[in-house]
């Protein structure tokens, strides 16, 4: 998923340029939010008695040259016999009252025909363009790339992670029932309508409850070799419940 605070970070930078779009100018202004760079940031490896682990930390809007760079190490750990585990919330034949409690959810305005994608660039171009008028990231800026285009060999990958279902579900356990406005019931938002639930505890639910579920297939999966590939807010959780488990850190 998804790194949930980066609209934040770019509303206030983009609020302190005085161009409406980004410029070379403004890469530097950008660079500690790592989206013009284009090398992976977190790789680390686990082992425990019986299984090696990998972690591929991914961002989900970078720059063109990363992702092809996330691509190559990728295939370079395929072809060492690792299979993939990679993020994406599942079943997306799911029905559309739990799709909309699930968009309700989440600290920015997605359309419908957004849900399944989540396509962050889009979204924060339609988000700071209210605040300026005419902004646009560069071209070479890009939304993460599907999975299926990033992972050469599909047969050696599987999606791990909750489903829309059980998100919702448990969301709803933790702090209360979702319950939906008339304009959630839009499928599309304008910027001025259908607020999200509060997010005080959102990292309970979007990274920490996701982190578990993945640990805990990683632990009674029979592959001995795995690559995670997960967003990069997730390390941390992962990397803990792993220790927990008895992987150790190897590099």
């Amino acid at each position: 998923m998804k790194r949930l605070a980066i609209y934040t970070v770019l509303v206030i930078l983009c609020l302190t340029i005085s161009c409406c779009s980004i410029s070379k100018k403004n890469e530097k202004d950008f660079e500690e939010y790592d989206i013009f760079n284009t090398e992976i940031k977190i790789l680390k490896k686990y082992k425990s008695d019986n299984k090696e682990i990998a972690f591929l930390g991914i961002r989900h809007l970078g720059h063109k040259m990363y992702y092809e760079n996330i691509k190559k190490e990728i295939t370079n750990y395929q072809n060492q016999g690792y299979f993939v585990f990679y993020e994406g919330l599942t079943n997306k034949d799911i029905d559309t009252l739990i799709l909309r409690k699930f968009r309700k959810t989440l600290p920015l305005k997605f359309n419908m025909d957004d849900i399944y994608v989540l396509n962050f660039k889009i979204v924060l171009t339609n988000f700071i363009s209210d605040k300026i008028p005419n902004f646009k990231f560069p071209d070479n800026i890009i939304h993460q790339p599907a999975f299926n285009l990033l992972i050469s060999n599909s047969l050696k990958s599987q999606n791990i992670d909750v489903s829309f279902a059980n998100f919702v579900k448990t969301y709803e356990e933790m702090f209360g029932i979702i319950v939906l406005e008339d304009c959630d019931f839009k499928d599309k938002w304008t910027n001025t309508e259908c607020y999200p639930v509060p997010h005080k505890y959102k990292n309970k639910i979007f990274i920490d409850y996701r982190d578990e579920f993945l640990v805990k297939n990683i632990i009674t999966s029979k592959k001995r070799k795995i690559l995670i590939i997960y967003g990069e807010d997730h390390y941390k959780g992962i990397s803990e419940n792993l220790l927990k488990n008895g992987f150790k850190i190897i590099n």
